[in-house]
């Protein structure tokens, strides 16, 4: 199954939020899931450097959780408007929504 990470990172640091990130990953990667980490720079970065808009990158975001199986949501997900508007789509197309339990 293929797993797409959502959580918060607007107001933490890159170390921080990787940081949480990775953990999540690498326990979803033991538990055999194949894992999407959008914190990852090549994925982040990317989404900034492009100098997108904050609409045009959820946008983008909706697009890549569309080839996951499912949403996992980080214990602090509540805390981010975009972690919210991730669950959100992924609660209103359907797709299994998998919670980080703390």
């Amino acid at each position: 199954m293929k797993v797409f990470i959502s959580g918060k990172m607007t107001g933490l640091t890159p170390q921080e939020y990787g940081a949480k990130f990775g953990a999540a990953a690498r326990k979803l990667q033991a538990e055999g899931y194949e894992v999407f980490n959008p914190s990852v720079p090549e994925w982040n970065d990317r989404m900034h450097d492009d100098g997108l808009s904050y609409g045009d990158i959820l946008i983008n975001d909706f697009r890549k959780i569309m080839e996951f199986d499912a949403l996992y949501m980080l214990d602090n997900w509540r805390e981010s408007k975009g972690s919210t508007a991730e669950h959100a789509f992924a609660n209103a197309i359907g797709m299994k929504i998998m919670y980080e339990i703390k």
